[in-house]
């Protein structure tokens, strides 16, 4: 399982997401112990989900897994995905495949608050992600 932005592993235990407790009263082998951090680039996150599932494979002695992504965990996947066939499945809840107007937002505040090449700057300090999420 693959959490969104300025989240962790922790929030698949959430009462919004209970149906992840009954996968393991069903007996259904699951892992939400991966924590990407709250900010970090696209290609970063695809290699922390790459060695999870790594350890999932060997755990669980399976060739596939599947992912269940959240938000920006979602794009995270999607990238590892793309260059990866040990997936079977890819479900994405929430996912901004298209960008997130909210960053847009974000970005755009940044700009007019601070300056164009202050907010350069702040993006090279807080992580790639801000703007990765924008629609251009």
């Amino acid at each position: 399982m693959a959490h969104g932005i300025l989240s962790s592993g922790a929030a698949w235990n959430q009462p919004d997401f209970s149906w992840v407790r009954k996968l393991d009263d069903l007996g259904i082998l699951n892992s939400n112990r991966l924590n990407m951090g709250n900010l970090d680039s696209i290609g970063n996150n695809a290699g922390k989900i790459a060695n999870e599932v790594i350890n999932a494979k060997q755990r669980w002695g399976v060739e596939k897994v599947d992912i269940v992504a959240h938000s920006k965990g979602g794009i995270d996947s999607r990238h590892f995905v793309e260059n990866n066939d040990a997936v079977e499945r890819l479900i994405q809840l929430g996912t901004p495949n298209a960008g997130s107007p909210l960053a847009d937002v974000a970005q755009g505040i940044l700009v007019v608050g601070i300056g164009l090449p202050n907010t350069v700057i702040v993006n090279a300090l807080a992580g790639p992600a801000g703007v990765q999420l924008t629609q251009p």
